[in-house]
């Protein structure tokens, strides 16, 4: 079934028309050039370039059979003209009157009611399938939503934003589930620490640092010169004296107090004679000079390298260690008791040198100076590492990458596993339908070949033959009728002639006969083997030409095989007219009391303004034809704004009313009465039927008339005829 129809940039369509058909019957109402024609075209031929803007949604799986006057050209006038050609045989049952021929029948009519409910039930599968494919769409749209905002909108505006998918919420989906989850214990913190250095350290110049000389210290700290006790000298005359006061380092200090004179330093008389002092002399000799000499060297050295041990601040200024707090800590801990050490030492050698008697030991920081050497060895390390990782920056970036995707995929397991599971439980169930659907059409499919080959037994051309020229004759037609000619084709004959050529037809007659051919194309078959098929049936104006009486036998004939085969294949059923009577005749045979709206039917106004205009309308709604053709010229009198839509209408519209009214008046008297009356007039009529008949070219000579002068022109035919009152009572003046 066809369930909506779109018409756009093709001839009168200037402007999308949209309308919904899913109804089984659609009815379309439209003057002549409104576009009722181009809309069968489209159904048709959809494929045709002309209407690349057309759009219809369903009916791929019927066959679309259209009757318009392209049927009739292609049909009767192209193929039937070769002399050794006609029509083609239409292959069609016969009427089941011997007992096989019914048994036949029945068995055919049995296949196909039972196609019928596999077509059904499989319908119902469809719908189950369908439902399914949507829940499996909106499964993968949900993990999709769900895994773009827990990870793309996480993660867009941090550093990671490198690592995101560029492409589509599905892309990100995909990426994800192309990862196996695994025990991975790697931390987001580490891979963004890792990123923010090499963020941070490219835009510095990262140095090496430098170790502690531990043994520079250790070999002042290991002298023997701090264990020995520096005395003068034991061959010195005031040596004895000295060592029972056990004290040289105070004799020292106060040999350093002595003057040129004889005043004792400590008891302040005149007791030191020049004796004394050679005495004093002897007793601090070379040897205790040369001991107090290298004590106040190591002291100079000791203090030189402690002086040289970068501050502090210049190693908590590096990088790897203001980062990293636990790091800070440690190096702080550990250069301090460095420090702390080297100072004691220090502060021991200058009283070592101030009491050179006194035997000390110096701490031994070789241990300190190598607990902090091994720390700075780490962070020398660290630098190598990330110098060694930045000249392999993109690989790097690559792995930080893959970790990053892996921490995802572990973190999302959960959400991950829920949407593998439903989808493969879905994935299962759409199996099992479509394994269903596949077996009850292979039966569809092995029925079709059953009434193929039932078929077979009873179809011949003959019974179309039989069954136009009974309607011919039902309809009162004796002139002609349908006979074989050749092998596989019909002709079309007088009495007492043999093939007649179809331009001899009147143009009643030629609506006739295609359309009975038509009808029986619509049962029957071109070809005895043709597959069987679903139909739509599209029927644009099959009354043109016909008589009133011929005009209602075509409605009858519609409805007997149409509206009343409810088991026929055809599925979808379009008519379009311009005859109001018939658009009446139709819905009146399809509704079941005058005033109810016929069933699975939908009806359409079809108009044309400045473009082709659509308006889905009731049964109510309509009135007659010639109301119709005066409700569009009081339309355009009152609409003084919008009056150019009406343009290329309203010509016919006009001539369609005259000629209508005075044909049931009297056509003579009016038109004995045009030519008496003004060059105006008949100035008018020739516009009215030019215009009303236009083609493409000369349609554009409409816009120089004045739309007023026009309407003014319609009132004075009724003015100068003596009709003005009907004129005034249909324009509700």
């Amino acid at each position: 079934m066809i369930t909506k129809i779109i018409m756009h940039g093709v001839g009168s369509y200037k402007e999308k028309v949209e309308f919904d058909t899913n109804e089984k019957y659609i009815f379309i109402y439209g003057l002549n050039g409104s576009g009722k024609t181009l809309i069968t075209r489209f159904l048709q031929d959809n494929d045709n370039g002309l209407f690349s803007k057309c759009h219809r949604e369903g009916g791929d799986s019927e066959k679309i059979l259209v009757y318009n006057q392209d049927f009739i050209e292609n049909v009767f006038i192209e193929q039937y003209a070769p002399k050794d050609k006609g029509l083609v045989g239409i292959f069609t049952l016969e009427s089941g009157d011997n007992g096989n021929t019914r048994q036949n029948l029945e068995e055919i009519e049995r296949l196909k009611q039972e196609n019928v409910n596999i077509k059904d039930k499989t319908t119902e599968d469809k719908e189950q399938k369908k439902k399914l494919e949507k829940d499996l769409k909106d499964l993968e749209s949900a993990i999709e939503e769900r895994l773009w905002d827990k990870i793309k909108k996480r993660y867009e505006n941090s550093p990671f934003n490198y690592c995101l998918v560029k492409g589509s919420k599905k892309d990100n989906k995909e990426k994800l589930l192309n990862i196996s989850f695994n025990n991975d214990t790697t931390q987001l913190s580490d891979l963004e620490n890792t990123l923010k250095q090499f963020k941070d350290l490219e835009q510095m110049e990262v140095n090496g640092i430098h170790l502690i000389q531990s043994d520079k210290f250790a070999q002042i700290e290991k002298d023997e010169i701090f264990i020995k006790k520096i005395v003068g000298s034991q061959g010195s005359t005031i040596a004895d004296v000295i060592n029972r006061l056990g004290n040289s380092d105070w004799v020292k200090q106060g040999k350093e107090f002595l003057g040129d004179d004889d005043i004792c330093p400590f008891c302040q008389k005149e007791t030191i004679d020049n004796d004394f002092k050679q005495q004093l002399e002897e007793y601090f000799n070379e040897s205790y000079k040369n001991d107090i000499q290298k004590l106040q060297n190591n002291l100079t050295d000791y203090q030189n390298y402690f002086n040289n041990i970068p501050q502090d601040s210049i190693f908590l200024e590096h990088y790897f260690i203001k980062t990293n707090k636990e790091k800070e800590l440690e190096f702080k801990n550990l250069y301090n008791a460095l420090k702390e050490g080297i100072s004691k030492n220090i502060e021991s050698i200058r009283e070592k040198i101030k009491e050179p008697s006194r035997s000390i030991s110096l701490q031994d920081t070789e241990n300190l100076c190598n607990n902090l050497n091994q720390f700075l060895q780490k962070i020398q390390d660290d630098i190598e590492k990330y110098k060694q990782d930045l000249r392999q920056k993109e690989q790097k970036q690559e792995e930080i990458k893959a970790s990053f995707w892996q921490i995802m995929r572990n973190e999302l397991e959960e959400d991950i596993g829920e949407y593998k599971n439903n989808k493969e439980k879905w994935q299962k169930e759409r199996a099992n339908i479509q394994n269903q659907i596949e077996q009850k059409e292979k039966i569809i499919q092995e029925n079709n070949q059953k009434i193929i080959d039932l078929q077979s037994e009873m179809l011949n051309i003959e019974n179309t033959i039989n069954a136009i020229n009974n309607i011919l004759q039902e309809m009162g037609i004796d002139d002609f009728s349908i006979k074989k000619h050749n092998e596989n084709f019909y002709c079309i004959a007088r009495k007492n002639e043999a093939k007649i050529e179809f331009k001899t037809l009147s143009e009643g007659e030629k609506t006739i006969i295609s359309f009975l051919y038509f009808l029986q194309l619509c049962k029957g078959k071109e070809n005895s083997n043709e597959e069987i098929h679903d139909k739509i049936v599209v029927i644009d104006d099959p009354i043109s030409s016909l008589s009133h009486n011929h005009l209602f036998s075509i409605s009858q004939l519609i409805n007997q095989n149409y509206f009343k085969q409810q088991n026929s294949d055809i599925k979808q059923i379009f008519i379009l007219t311009h005859n109001l009577y018939f658009f009446h005749e139709i819905i009146r045979l399809m509704a079941n009391h005058p005033k109810e709206e016929p069933k699975e039917t939908k009806l359409y106004r079809l108009a044309k303004y400045a473009t082709s205009e659509i308006e889905i309308i009731k049964r109510m709604d309509i009135a007659s034809e010639y109301e119709s053709y005066w409700y569009i010229v009081r339309e355009c009198q009152k609409d003084l704004n919008d009056r150019e839509k009406y343009r290329h209408i309203l010509p016919n519209v006009m001539r369609n009313i005259l000629e209508h009214f005075f044909a049931f008046v009297d056509n003579e008297k009016y038109s004995k009465a045009l030519q008496e009356q003004s060059f105006q007039c008949q100035a008018f009529i020739r516009y009215l039927n030019r215009e009303s008949h236009s083609d493409s070219i000369n349609i554009t000579d409409f816009k120089e008339m004045d739309i007023s002068k026009l309407l003014g022109d319609f009132k004075v035919i009724f003015e100068k005829t003596g009709n003005v009152r009907h004129y005034e009572r249909y324009m509700r003046e």
